[in-house]
């Protein structure tokens, strides 16, 4: 699939023309901290690991760049501690957000202890339903 990130539009001189609208913008949201799960752990394990954060559910939003606006994607419980409907894992969010970035991220690596490794690992797909 070819990118469609804002340098991918514009050839090689393409930092002096993009305008912002053009770049993509991302911010993930933690919106708070649980100690349900600390008590848990105590009860279960006899640990004392504080407030926990919630692993399984987060915001996030995206704009610009190619990412389609007004679109919510997914829905958590009652309590904002597990998504229920639409889930999107990290490595496709990652995915896509490279994506909008121009980047192929099946094809960007870098070597660290003589093996090729990816930002996505070997999975991510780019989430379709997020793309303009």
């Amino acid at each position: 699939m070819k990118g469609r990130g804002p340098l991918s539009r514009h050839g090689p001189q393409a930092e002096s023309r993009v305008s912002r609208r053009d770049l993509p913008s991302a911010c993930a949201v933690k919106l708070q901290r649980d100690e349900r799960h600390e008590l848990r752990l105590r009860r279960e394990q006899g640990g004392d690991d504080g407030r926990d954060h919630h692993p399984n559910c987060f915001t996030m939003w995206l704009a610009g760049g190619g990412a389609k606006p007004g679109l919510t994607l997914g829905e958590s419980d009652d309590f904002g501690f597990n998504a229920t409907k639409d889930k999107v894992h990290v490595h496709d969010l990652n995915a896509t957000i490279l994506h909008l970035l121009g980047f192929n991220h099946e094809k960007l690596t870098y070597r660290f202890q003589g093996r090729d490794f990816r930002l996505t690992d070997v999975h991510g797909e780019i989430v379709e339903k997020v793309l303009v």
